[in-house]
């Protein structure tokens, strides 16, 4: 069972090639702990293989580990957590009976009794089959999204060429078109999410909450499962639209729900209006559709990374087979990386702490702008001394036109709020310290204290040696 650990471990490899040769994405390793080899190395077996890792925290000789291969090549991935019995992490719990030495020894009472004891066993058992049913599904989830997911960047660069120059591109069928400008229509536009209100619908419509909004709307209204709920999410997609104009249902403005209509809409295109379309360019010329460079997700304890920005490609294709399948490629990839961010997001445990992950696509002008952001609770000795309010963090990392790659992370205890951005370009750092106060005039406005507030040029620690070979350890409890 998972337990409760550290913060995410780092651990780099030194050697590495020969163990990993027969890996696989979405693969479930089991690891154990052979020794720390020196204060920050510990050496680790796999597969009768000894691999030689960094890391920063202590592992005990015999710990046992349980990887997910997320990422091969020349970074390798892998997401992990600690293994425990129960018999070994509370045995006083699991042995009522037993008694420190010198400790009084209590009378007889009821929740003693066999029957009292019998009940708790069976709680426990139960709760540790919920856990293994939940970790089995999250494995599973793995295995199926990481090899389709990449960055929605792509998609959404093709998505803002539809609506805005449609005639370079091969004509759409009506019902494709439909939901392709619903879905660009349905994005928070980067004018209006500043409002607090809005800021927070964006959030809830990010897609990583969908299926709990939908249980319980489905509840409320008819008492139905979330299978029947998720079946009338997508027959919206093939309702005729009043007017032309189609109007969004309680969930229409919801990004997950809107790849979900999307995908359904291309699929049905590709079956009924070029099931045998061809896949050359006229004139017979191959083409080749590329993969979008990989873009690793982001983990639970894992800071987001910046996704640069991506050119539009279906104005390259010269038939409607080649326009739905890039557009249906595109789409189910930004599904599985949004069901990735569900699962970073999923609660760990009474004594984790709330992390959320996902992705925010802003409509700026003609084009899409996407936001990569992580809110996280943060733990109770993190908080600073003297404080008694409860920490809360929000990191964001975008590309935008004439800024490049920046990140920035926000930290908020009680009134007390500190900002620390990063920009990888020395002149958008100049920029961003020269409106420093203005930013802290805002906070003042707002009714916030500012703290710090400063920009460096880089990237934030933690994220410099992502170029490096490294496996990440997410510890959840």
């Amino acid at each position: 069972m998972e337990i409760n650990g550290p913060p995410p471990i780092v651990l780099t490899p030194r050697q590495f090639q020969a163990a990993i040769g027969a890996w696989r994405i979405g693969q479930i390793l089991q690891a154990q702990v052979i020794r720390q080899a020196s204060p920050q190395a510990v050496i680790l077996q796999i597969n009768n293989q000894a691999l030689l890792a960094e890391t920063n925290i202590s592992l005990a000789a015999g710990q046992r580990l349980e990887l997910t291969v997320v990422q091969l090549g020349d970074k390798p991935v892998l997401q992990a957590r600690l293994i425990t019995s129960a018999t070994t992490a509370r045995p006083q719990e699991n042995n009522p009976g037993s008694n420190t030495a010198g400790s009084p020894r209590s009378s007889p009472r009821a929740a003693d009794s066999p029957s009292a004891q019998a009940g708790v066993t069976d709680n426990r058992s139960a709760m540790a089959a919920r856990q293994a049913a939940s970790q089995a599904i999250v494995n599973t989830l793995l295995k199926q999204a990481l090899p389709k997911q990449a960055s929605m960047a792509g998609l959404l660069a093709n998505v803002a060429l539809l609506n805005n120059r449609p005639g370079r591109v091969v004509p759409l069928p009506v019902p494709v078109e439909s939901i392709v400008k619903q879905f660009y229509r349905q994005l928070p536009t980067a004018d209006r999410i500043g409002n607090a209100q809005r800021l927070k619908q964006g959030i809830a419509n990010s897609g990583i909450f969908l299926e709990n909004k939908l249980s319980k709307g489905n509840a409320d209204e008819t008492g139905g499962n979330l299978k029947q709920a998720l079946q009338r999410t997508l027959q919206a997609a093939s309702a005729k639209p009043a007017n032309g104009n189609p109007g969004p249902a309680a969930t229409g403005i919801d990004l997950k729900a809107g790849l979900l209509r999307l995908l359904s809409a291309v699929q049905q295109a590709t079956r009924v209006a070029a099931p045998q379309g061809s896949l050359t360019q006229p004139g017979g010329a191959l083409v080749n559709l590329q993969p979008p460079p990989f873009t690793p997700p982001t983990l639970r304890g894992q800071l987001p990374q910046v996704q640069h920005k991506a050119e539009a490609t279906v104005q390259q294709l010269g038939t409607l087979q080649l326009l739905l399948l890039e557009l249906g490629r595109q789409t189910e990839a930004a599904l599985a990386r949004t069901q990735l961010h569900q699962a970073a997001s999923l609660p760990g445990g009474e004594q984790t702490p709330n992390s959320w992950t996902f992705e925010l696509p802003l409509r700026n002008g003609q084009q899409i702008d996407l936001f990569d952001i992580v809110i996280e609770e943060e733990k109770a000795h993190e908080q600073d001394d003297g404080q008694d309010g409860h920490p809360w963090s929000i990191t964001l990392a975008f590309d935008l036109d004439g800024l490049g790659p920046v990140y920035a992370r926000l930290r908020l205890i009680e009134d007390k709020v500190s900002t620390l951005f990063w920009a990888e370009r020395a002149e958008t750092t100049l920029l961003f310290n020269r409106h420093l106060n203005e930013l802290s005039q805002r906070y003042r406005e707002a009714g916030l204290e500012a703290d710090e507030l400063r920009c460096f040029q880089g990237t934030p620690p933690g994220t410099a040696g992502r170029g490096a070979p490294h496996i990440v350890l997410d510890v959840k409890a």
